[in-house]
């Protein structure tokens, strides 16, 4: 029977044209028929009952730790952390992958109590920015500002767009200003790195009024992200709001609705409050204006 469990595990997660991390048509499907119109995480979780009942417990976690991009698809995050929670509790990937879905779903205390000692796996960028979250301000960043010294450009980078929009929300406009511009010295070379730091830039100018600069850096922040969509979407949210600020309405709520689709099929709270956060923003506009017209 173990062999046969392995071999189901295999077909489950191998067999037809599409694969494990994406969705496709039932059209598609390969030689494996029915399966292959399984969600991704109907797959992996399969797969790893399976190997479970085969008694091959590591295998099992190396599974849900290989495919753990699944659970930022929406809807996926509970089956992933049921998955990994049902496992040997102490290993601290699986319990990097619970922290990392219980911080998208904004469920930050939880999450904090998953990385106590700093999990292996979890990325420590993430990490100070759930710090910073749940009120640790100076700590948060006091660690971001020594992550944005490291040797590591990618992860620098990261940490230094964190520590701009961290600065701003503490009012230190003047140390974000220094901050994002100091960023760029040291060019990351992935394309998520650099959006996120023109969109800290970005974030800066619209603080200080320079609507028209923080569109310029949101549209480079655009073309370094077409493969991330939550970063897409944080990228057309803060568009729309930039857009609402110069009266832009109706493309501004293009904006909006670009985003919403973006974000459609990933579970990204934090991003989702955002889009929020720049429709109300345009709300406003459109009732201020509103309420000139009716006093002409």
């Amino acid at each position: 029977r173990p062999a046969l469990e392995r071999a189901a595990a295999e077909l489950m997660i191998t067999a037809g044209r599409g694969g494990a991390s994406a969705r496709r048509p039932a059209w598609e499907a390969g030689d494996d028929g029915a399966l292959g119109v399984l969600d991704p995480v109907d797959r992996l979780r399969e797969a790893v009952l399976h190997l479970r009942h085969a008694g091959d417990g590591a295998a099992a976690t190396a599974l849900i730790v290989e495919r753990r991009g699944v659970a930022a698809l929406r809807g996926a995050g509970g089956e992933v952390e049921c998955l990994a929670a049902s496992a040997d509790g102490a290993d601290r990937e699986l319990r990097a992958i619970r922290a990392e879905i219980a911080a998208r779903g904004g469920r930050v205390a939880e999450a904090l109590d998953l990385l106590d000692g700093r999990v292996q796996g979890f990325d420590p960028v993430e990490a100070a920015q759930l710090a910073f979250r749940a009120g640790d301000v100076v700590g948060a960043c006091r660690e971001l500002a020594e992550l944005a010294e490291r040797p590591d450009a990618e992860l620098a980078a990261r940490a230094s767009a964190a520590l701009v929009e961290a600065e701003l929300l503490r009012g230190n406009a003047a140390r974000a200003q220094q901050l994002a511009q100091g960023a760029f010295g040291r060019a990351p070379t992935s394309d998520g790195a650099r959006a996120r730091l023109h969109l800290a830039l970005a974030a800066v100018d619209e603080h200080a009024g320079r609507v028209s600069a923080a569109r310029i850096s949101l549209a480079r922040a655009a073309s370094a992200c077409k493969t991330d969509g939550a970063t897409a979407a944080l990228v057309e949210a803060r568009r729309a709001g930039c857009l609402a600020r110069e009266g832009r309405l109706s493309e501004a709520t293009a904006a909006l609705e670009t985003a919403e689709r973006a974000v459609r099929e990933i579970a990204a709270t934090g991003v989702a409050d955002e889009i929020r956060r720049c429709r109300a923003l345009v709300l406003a506009r459109q009732a201020l204006e509103d309420f000139t017209a009716l006093q002409v």
